[in-house]
């Protein structure tokens, strides 16, 4: 069987303000939750009909609000570890997982609320604390407000021990020291490396520029050879053509010389 949560103060008004206790006390709504005898019964009843955790019911003087009312038949029963860790990480109801730590903070021992409630101060589920129309926060913020605040709205939340309450303005200063460097840690790292690829990005358009100029200077030179090469190429032609003309002249003038001088050597 899970071991019971600690309880530390008042064994009997679980460390709440007077008059809000006696208040609860006094609700015709606390009254009809005698007949549930059970954790999961109240559990479920906070399902179907919390949807605040507003101490007190809105515009309804001193009348004490559901949440607070099933708060209290949970302190009468005398939670089990395991049963308010069900609470916490609730997935059904997140004024289910707000009750229930709002339990450790009235009921248990103060050296423990850290331990309980450090890993769930990140925590990024929203809630609307006071109903559906108030404003959402995360749940983080909600529940480190618990820890480090005195006033929970129309109420007096238990003083937690000086000594226990500067070591846990300690450790939250220690996370948000750690965040920060992890934070800036990070941001350095993203600079260096957006710096590194705009140098290399700079190089690369540097390379492409230079083998793209190289390649155009090619390509001028091949046009200026080509124009350079094509007069010249018609001046062969021309000079070629011309000693095939004298070539043929040549020629031309030996043959008739030949056909002179067998007409005179008949004549004779």
């Amino acid at each position: 069987m899970s071991e019971k949560v600690v309880v530390w103060g008042n064994q009997t008004t679980m460390n709440m303000e007077n008059v809000l206790q006696l208040n609860i006390q006094a609700s015709p709504y606390f009254k009809g939750l005698f007949e549930y005898k059970t954790y999961h019964e109240v559990l479920q009843e906070i399902y179907t009909e919390v949807r605040s955790v507003d101490p007190w019911i809105l515009g309804a003087a001193k009348t004490p609000s559901t949440a607070f009312c099933l708060l209290f038949k949970l302190f009468t029963l005398r939670l089990t570890v395991k049963q308010l860790q069900g609470m916490l990480d609730s997935t059904r109801s997140v004024y289910a997982r707000a009750l229930g730590f709002l339990y450790l903070r009235y009921s248990t021992t103060p050296k423990d609320l850290w331990e309980w409630f450090e890993p769930y101060l990140d925590d990024e589920q929203m809630i609307q604390p006071r109903g559906p129309t108030s404003k959402a926060v995360p749940f983080g913020r909600f529940i480190l407000q618990l820890l480090t605040e005195l006033k929970y709205y129309e109420t007096i939340l238990p003083r937690i021990p000086v000594p226990i309450a500067r070591e846990i303005e300690k450790n939250i200063k220690e996370r948000k020291d750690q965040a920060s460097a992890a934070l800036k840690g990070g941001s350095g790292r993203d600079s260096s490396e957006r710096e590194y690829d705009r140098d290399r990005s700079d190089r690369d358009r540097d390379r492409s520029s230079r083998a793209d100029d190289r390649a155009d200077d090619r390509q001028r030179s091949s046009r200026t050879d080509e124009r350079r090469d094509k007069p010249r190429d018609r001046d062969e032609r021309r000079s070629r053509s011309t000693s095939r003309e004298r070539r043929r002249d040549r020629d031309d003038k030996r043959d008739r010389d030949r056909d002179a001088d067998r007409s005179r050597d008949r004549d004779r």
